[in-house]
């Protein structure tokens, strides 16, 4: 894999990366029963998804084939795939900026958005990119 192609793929999986992180933590935070934010501890809720929304961007934005890079080891099907996640992504976003906006986020607006059919189809679009470029990397 040339260069260009490691780093899209790596910054990828940093991308996803940070998604995943917030979505655990959120599992554990839906659970707490907060009515309120804490935000002296580390990690915070409100930290995690502003990083989550800037991943989420990333993904939407940046990975629009990185200035016209052509990915040669990747199949059109991938690239349907690939802009899905990004389709994805935006609806993902948009739940995760409604979080943003209110004060405070309580454990039960995050159980809420951790049951959103849009964040479960991210995460699955995810894990299906990722495995695809496992393959890639052989």
């Amino acid at each position: 894999m040339n260069k260009e192609k490691e780093a899209l793929v790596n910054n990828f999986r940093k991308c996803s990366d940070v998604i995943e992180e917030t979505y655990e933590f959120m599992l554990a935070y839906a659970a707490q029963g907060r009515i309120d934010e804490d935000p002296s501890s580390s990690p915070n809720i409100r930290e995690l998804l502003q990083k989550t929304k800037d991943a989420l961007e990333q993904i939407i934005n940046k990975f629009e084939l990185e200035d016209g890079i052509i990915l040669d080891n990747f199949s059109n099907d991938f690239f349907k795939i690939f802009n899905l996640l990004a389709e994805d992504a935006e609806k993902s976003l948009k739940v995760v900026m409604l979080a943003l906006s209110c004060k405070p986020i309580t454990s039960q607006l995050v159980d809420n958005i951790n049951a959103s059919i849009h964040i479960r189809t991210l995460l699955t679009d995810i894990f299906l990119v990722d495995e695809y470029l496992k393959t890639k990397n052989h």
